[in-house]
């Protein structure tokens, strides 16, 4: 793996960490999301016409863009069911824990693109500190519901769809700019919550995000750039790796909670990100 791709997923996970911080802080996610997709809509426009005018449309490009668009509609609806049936520590690993090995694997045997032999020691790395990040919520839950409390069907359904829109991605954005590829498809996911929010009579949740705009509009900048750089880093290493190595966020992420969101550093959480941090030095190393 290149530098510059590597740079890349750095910067992309900070980001990430940031955007994330400020969803996870709202009272009412999906609507947040909401509002953080159509501030993309809105403020990254004008780049994504000057991104059109310079390189112009590609028609395999837009379909695979299409798919994406109508792919993310499910995963923030999954992301909203697995965030309201278990708990926000549960859901998110499992998920992403998900995504992290099923990325490779689907890579491997539809895109021609398998890891390494030893890279995959720093895929399994993250994976495990995705996990071990989260092992206090899936104590509780399994002591709570035993099992039944530790499996949350909607996020390991999510795991599946990340995995199914990064392969796709990683296709249409070969042939179209990263700008417009990301603009296209988040267009479409406000397209569609805003059709859930008409069809389920929940416009009133979005009267806050309406009403307050400003963290919203800072997630969607964030949310923007972190996957315009992803998709850039596709082009220049395998889907493969950039999937699992995004997990660099959860890193940042760590520090931004124990800093600012008042969250505990203990020492489950320092090994996770020890893991994860082993693992994308593998990848770099050994990919």
């Amino acid at each position: 793996m290149s530098f510059v791709a590597l740079l890349m997923i750095i910067v992309a996970g900070a980001l990430h960490a940031g955007w994330n911080a400020l969803t996870k802080r709202s009272s009412d996610q999906l609507a947040f999301v909401w509002g953080l997709t159509g501030a993309i809509v809105l403020l990254c426009a004008p780049l994504a016409i000057v991104a059109i005018w310079i390189d112009g449309v590609d028609a395999i490009g837009l379909r695979y863009m299409v798919a994406s668009g109508l792919i993310h509609i499910g995963y923030f609806a999954l992301l909203a069911a697995a965030y309201r049936t278990s708990e926000l520590g549960l859901a998110y690993p499992v998920s992403r824990g998900m995504g992290v090995l099923l990325i490779p694997i689907a890579s491997a045997l539809l895109l021609d693109e398998a890891p390494r032999t030893a890279a995959w020691i720093g895929i399994v790395l993250i994976a495990a500190g995705v996990i071990w990040l989260h092992i206090g919520a899936f104590q509780a839950a399994y002591h709570k519901r035993g099992w039944q409390g530790v499996i949350s069907w909607f996020a390991l359904a999510n795991g599946v769809v990340i995995a199914t829109y990064s392969l796709v991605d990683a296709r249409g954005v070969q042939t179209l700019h990263p700008v417009i590829y990301n603009y296209g498809q988040m267009a479409i996911a406000f397209v569609g919550l805003s059709a859930w929010f008409l069809l389920t009579r929940s416009i009133a949740r979005l009267r806050p995000i309406l009403a307050s705009p400003r963290m919203a509009a800072i997630a969607g900048l964030g949310s923007y750039v972190t996957y315009t750089l992803v998709l850039a880093a596709t082009r220049l290493a395998p889907v493969a790796y950039v999937g699992p190595m995004r997990e660099v966020s959860i890193v940042f992420g760590v520090f931004i909670g124990a800093r600012f969101l008042g969250e505990r550093m203990t020492s489950g959480r320092i090994i996770g990100v020890a893991l994860v941090v082993l693992g994308i030095v593998a990848i770099k190393i050994l990919g």
